[in-house]
């Protein structure tokens, strides 16, 4: 939009970026940075991505975790009083019983789950980019997406691509 300077509607001030038509202008830089009006802007994206959100496959993997976990110690423990006090262990040795029951919780844990996932989902995203065209920037974004059951758009169609194209078979 063209605009006048000085004027009484956009001041004295002029903004970076601004593209001069015509004339002459000597500036003086009085903010740089996170202090003008475009790096404000850039400052609040990166304090939303700063932000830790967690995604609902997160969240559901984290409960399977927690699951897998509380039934490992409970059978851990049972094997431990089962070792120990039906079948005698306590009584010859307290190491066996333990070393069983620590085995058994040990191996319970899903140390290399977030690895699977990680490399799960960055299948995933290549097979979309392959498959769809589709640039994956954020692994949550990927995971968000896999949890819906609806996605709705704007109205021209579009969600990143800004372009718009008619499918005369979904026409009726």
């Amino acid at each position: 939009l063209p605009r006048t300077y000085p004027s009484e509607e956009y001041g004295t001030l002029v903004l970076s970026g601004t593209t001069v038509r015509a004339g002459e202008a000597y500036c003086a830089v009085r903010k740089t940075g996170a202090r003008t009006e475009m790096g404000a802007g850039q400052q609040d994206i990166i304090e939303d991505r700063a932000q830790a959100s967690v995604s609902v496959f997160e969240q559901r993997v984290m409960l399977v975790v927690k699951i897998v976990i509380l039934v490992a110690v409970v059978d851990a423990v049972f094997l431990l009083l089962v070792q120990g006090l039906v079948r005698g262990g306590f009584e010859d040795d307290w190491n066996q019983p333990l070393l069983v029951a620590l085995s058994v919780l040990i191996a319970a844990v899903p140390v290399a789950l977030p690895l699977v996932l990680q490399v799960t989902m960055a299948i995933g995203a290549y097979k979309m980019a392959v498959a769809h065209q589709a640039i994956v920037t954020r692994m949550s974004a990927l995971q968000d997406i896999a949890g819906m059951s609806v996605l709705c758009s704007d109205k021209t169609g579009t969600l990143t691509t800004a372009k718009m194209t008619i499918s005369f078979d979904l026409i009726w």
